[in-house]
C-alpha cells in the first residue's frame, strides 16, 4: 500500500491543465500515478468560485493554508521550557541539557528539538539563540620561547639524509611492510 503524499504545486497545474483539456477524474488519476478519490476531493475541495471552477496556484495556497502546524513540544510543557531556558543561561549545551532532563526533571526531549526552539521565527524575536552556548574555536597553545632557545634549537634540526641511522631504520621498515 502506498503512504500518502499531499498534491505538489506541479501536480496541481497539471490537473488544471489536463482538466481544462476536458479529461475525466479517472484519466488525470492515472496520469498524475494517484487515487480517482485524490483527484476528485482536490477539485471539489478547492473550487474557486461557480465561474472558474478550479485554481492550481489558489488551490496550493489554500492547502497550505490547511495545514495542521503542530506546536513545539516545549511550548507544550511549561517546566520543560523553564528548565531549559535556565540551563541555556548557565551556558549549557542543548546536548548536555537533552542527556540530563530525563533524570532531573523527567521529561524527554532531544537536543535537535532544543536546537529548532532556538532558531523558530517565533524564538528568534526573543534571542533565544543568543543563550546557546558559542563554539570555542580550537587551538594550538603556543608556548612564548626566547630567541635564545629557537636559536638553539634550530642547530639541532637537520634533514633525514644528514641522519644516516635513522634513514636505514626507516627503510627497513617499510620494506618489511
Amino acid at each position: 500500500m502506498k503512504k500518502y503524499t499531499q498534491l505538489k504545486e506541479e501536480e496541481r497545474v497539471e490537473i488544471f491543465k489536463l482538466r481544462q483539456s476536458g479529461h475525466k477524474i479517472k484519466k488525470i488519476a492515472a496520469k498524475l500515478n494517484r487515487a480517482k478519490s485524490t483527484i476528485s476531493r482536490e477539485l471539489a475541495r478547492n473550487k474557486y468560485s461557480d465561474i472558474i471552477a478550479y485554481l492550481p496556484d489558489k488551490a496550493h495556497f489554500m492547502a497550505k493554508k490547511r495545514r495542521h502546524v503542530q506546536p513545539l513540544k516545549i511550548d507544550k510543557i511549561p517546566k520543560l521550557k523553564k528548565y531549559i531556558l535556565k540551563k541555556l543561561e548557565k551556558k549549557w549545551s542543548p546536548d548536555v541539557i537533552a542527556a540530563k532532563s530525563k533524570a532531573e526533571i523527567n521529561c524527554k526531549i532531544s537536543a535537535e528539538t532544543i536546537y529548532q526552539y532556538c532558531y523558530n521565527e517565533k524564538n528568534k524575536k526573543l534571542k533565544w539563540f543568543l543563550l546557546l552556548a558559542s563554539k570555542r574555536k580550537k587551538g594550538y597553545k603556543f608556548m612564548r620561547v626566547s630567541q635564545e632557545k629557537c636559536l638553539f634549537l634550530r642547530d639541532y634540526q637537520f634533514m633525514i639524509d644528514q641522519k644516516p641511522l635513522i634513514k636505514e631504520v626507516i627503510l627497513v621498515t617499510l620494506k618489511v611492510i
